[in-house]
């Protein structure tokens, strides 16, 4: 699965997943406070936002977890997998829309109509 309208150049058909490799800009702390997210931090090498936190009152309910660690040992919030969904069931997010089917803990599509979020599509 990858957005539609970006450049096909920064993904790659990666053991079946779209995956961006692209070149991901350093964490911007303004953006990180725009989003609410919380603060730039390192994960797997990353400049990223992430929530910091000591149990899942911090994270967003439903959506991540206080599960994650970033590079230095510190615990954030990280995904549900699936965000949430069950086995076999659709991975939707609240007004936003459907992004493929809970398979193995990942959303996963086979066709545009698991695909429903405005500008998704399903990339098999």
């Amino acid at each position: 699965m990858r957005p539609r309208g970006i450049d096909p150049a920064d993904y790659a058909c990666i053991d079946g997943f779209c995956e961006y490799v692209g070149e991901i800009p350093p964490c911007d702390p303004a953006t990180c406070d725009d989003l609410m997210i919380g603060q730039c931090t390192f994960v797997d090498g990353f400049s990223v936002c992430a929530t910091p936190c000591v149990d899942d009152m911090a994270c967003i309910v439903g959506f991540t977890e206080c599960a994650g660690v970033d590079d230095l040992g510190n615990s954030i919030c990280s995904a549900l997998p699936c965000y949430g969904a069950v086995e076999g069931q659709p991975c939707e997010i609240a007004g936003f829309g459907q992004i493929g089917v809970c398979t193995d803990g990942e959303c996963v599509c086979t066709d545009d109509s698991q695909c429903t979020a405005m500008g998704f599509g399903c990339d098999h």
